[in-house]
């Protein structure tokens, strides 16, 4: 599995603001895409910046939300796991 992390800002994917994306893809065919999960809120920015795959195939995050009223400043951590269990 070929998992692919980032950022989009899109009306029709994401949640209007910048939102999380990860995208599994076949490794030995990067065309085809497994599949596709946004993470986000409608009205705040969330950025992921690293991940790691575990043993067991779950994906660990590591970013930032910026959401003044929501976090505890402007820009807090964001820590996510994504179970991929089936």
């Amino acid at each position: 599995m070929l998992i692919i992390m980032g950022h989009s800002q899109s009306s029709e994917l994401s949640q209007g603001f910048l939102d999380i994306f990860i995208a599994a893809g076949n490794k030995d065919n990067p065309v085809e895409t497994m599949w596709v999960r946004y993470i986000g809120t409608p009205s705040f920015n969330e950025y992921a910046y690293s991940l790691t795959l575990s043993p067991e195939g779950n994906i660990y995050a590591l970013g930032q939300i910026q959401a003044s009223g929501f976090t505890n400043g402007n820009t807090d951590f964001l820590i996510m796991s994504l179970t991929l269990g089936g």
